[in-house]
């Protein structure tokens, strides 16, 4: 998954971004799928709407941003370039790990 790309594309909005296997989530440390996007059927879900409201569930102006760049990431397509795709880091930190 392209996380920095979509990172870029919610303006570092300070939510947290992850690939958990059958949803694309993003959340915060306390809730981690505030808003999350199924990948096969590319729905769209609020974790807080116990109503089925959708958009209008959201309190909150940046998870409305969040809720419509995802919206629109969807609709045009590039979702699935995100999804599919991997991020490229232009200078790779070496990592080192010690074994016993």
């Amino acid at each position: 998954m392209r996380a920095r790309k979509l990172r870029k594309l919610l303006n570092d909005t300070g939510y947290t971004i992850g690939d958990y296997g059958e949803y694309i989530a993003i959340g915060s440390p306390y809730i981690h799928r505030l808003i999350n996007v199924n990948k096969k059927t590319l729905e769209l879900k609020y974790a807080l709407d116990t109503f089925n409201d959708g958009r209008s569930a959201i309190r909150n102006k940046e998870l409305e941003f969040i809720w419509d760049k995802m919206k629109e990431l969807i609709e045009s397509g590039e979702i699935k370039e995100i999804i599919e795709g991997n991020d490229e880091i232009e200078n790779p930190l070496p990592v080192y790990t010690v074994e016993d």
